[in-house]
C-alpha cells in the first residue's frame, strides 16, 4: 500500500464526520422551524363531532391559537351563542373544551345546521381544571372537534346545559353569569 493512502482515508473520515454534523444541525434547525410555525397547535384528543366525511390532514396551520371565550347571557337571560365566519380555501378544524368547572356541553352549528355536540359528562361544579387543556381532558370535561368544509361558512357554538332548576327549563348557574371554554381554529392541509 502506498504511503499517501492513509491521508486520503483520514480526509474521507473527516468529510464524513463533517457532513454528519451538518445533517444534524440542519435537522435541528428544521425541527425548530416546524415547532415555531406550528406553536399553539395542541391536539385535542376527543371525539370528532360529525364532519360529513371531511378529514383534516396534517400538518395543520394555526389560524387562531387556543384562546378563552365566554358564554354571556343575552336579553332573555339565556347564554348567547358564540359565532365566527371564515372563508377558507381548505377545510378547517375547530377544537373546543369546557374549562373551569365541569358544567357544560356545547353544540356546533355550521351555516345553521347542527353538526353535533361535545362529549357528554357527569356534572360536577366542584371539579375545577382551571384553563389547562390537558387537565380538563384528563378529568373528562366536555370537548370536541369539528371539521368545517372549505369555503365561506358561519360557525355557531351554543351552550348545551345540564344546570336547570329541577322540573323546569330555567337555568341555574348558582349566581354566576358566564361560562368559559377554550377553542382553537386550524387550517387543514
Amino acid at each position: 500500500m502506498p504511503k499517501d493512502d492513509k491521508p486520503q482515508i483520514d480526509t474521507f473520515k473527516t468529510k464524513v464526520t463533517e457532513s454528519g454534523i451538518v445533517v444534524t444541525i440542519l435537522t435541528f434547525l428544521l425541527t425548530c422551524l416546524f415547532k415555531y410555525f406550528t406553536r399553539g397547535a395542541v391536539p385535542l384528543d376527543v371525539r370528532t363531532i360529525t364532519s360529513s366525511g371531511l378529514v383534516c390532514r396534517s400538518p395543520t396551520a394555526v389560524i387562531q391559537k387556543w384562546a378563552i371565550n365566554t358564554f354571556l347571557p343575552d336579553a332573555d337571560g339565556r347564554p348567547a351563542p358564540v359565532e365566527y365566519t371564515l372563508n377558507h380555501h381548505k377545510p378547517h378544524r375547530l377544537s373546543l373544551i369546557d374549562i373551569d368547572h365541569r358544567d357544560m356541553m356545547m353544540a356546533v352549528h355550521v351555516d345553521n345546521v347542527l353538526r353535533g355536540q361535545t362529549t357528554d359528562f357527569a356534572i360536577d361544579t366542584n371539579m375545577d381544571c382551571g384553563e389547562d387543556i390537558g387537565t380538563c381532558l384528563q378529568l373528562n370535561f366536555s370537548g370536541g372537534v369539528v371539521v368545517v368544509p372549505p369555503g365561506d361558512h358561519t360557525v355557531k357554538i351554543t351552550w348545551v346545559g345540564k344546570e336547570f332548576v329541577p322540573g323546569t327549563n330555567e337555568m341555574n348557574w348558582g349566581g354566576d353569569y358566564s361560562r368559559r371554554f377554550k377553542w382553537q381554529i386550524e387550517g387543514c392541509s
